[in-house]
């Protein structure tokens, strides 16, 4: 697998990388995980997106960790429901804005099967409620 060019080793890092991690690279399938909040499109949460779907066409698996608890409590999100609470539900709106960050990633070229889209909030009740089966995927 060829690092995208977007990827950079800190030279004091670089042996142990050349040694370890770039066989690793070229044998098993490479998982990562990203955690983000998004409410509206901005510069930080585009140029994040545009990165993972760089990593993603380079063959890397992403699981992307959205932070729905955050959207919702933004002073954002807050006005928006209550000046148009019969247009809009927080279902609708955490399901509206995975539904944008998957249309971005695939439009930035990743392949729908290279990325998965996961709410905090459900990972979360996983793990305090439900333990087994394991809160991610058998690699």
């Amino acid at each position: 697998m060829k690092l995208p060019e977007l990827c950079f080793v800190d030279q004091t890092d670089q042996p142990s990388f050349s040694n370890v991690i770039i066989p690793k690279l070229n044998t098993q399938p490479v998982h990562l995980f990203c955690s983000l909040t998004y409410i509206t499109n901005n510069y930080s949460v585009l140029v994040t997106l545009s990165t993972m779907a760089k990593l993603a066409k380079a063959g890397f698996q992403l699981h992307v960790i959205y932070w729905d608890f955050n959207s919702l409590a933004n002073p954002y999100f807050k006005r928006l429901f209550s000046s148009n609470a019969a247009a809009i539900s927080q279902t609708g709106f955490i399901q509206a804005r995975r539904a944008d960050m998957a249309k971005i990633l695939v439009s930035l070229g990743a392949p729908e099967s290279a990325f998965t889209i996961y709410d905090a909030s459900e990972l979360w009740s996983r793990m305090v409620r439900i333990k087994e089966p394991n809160l991610f995927l058998q690699y």
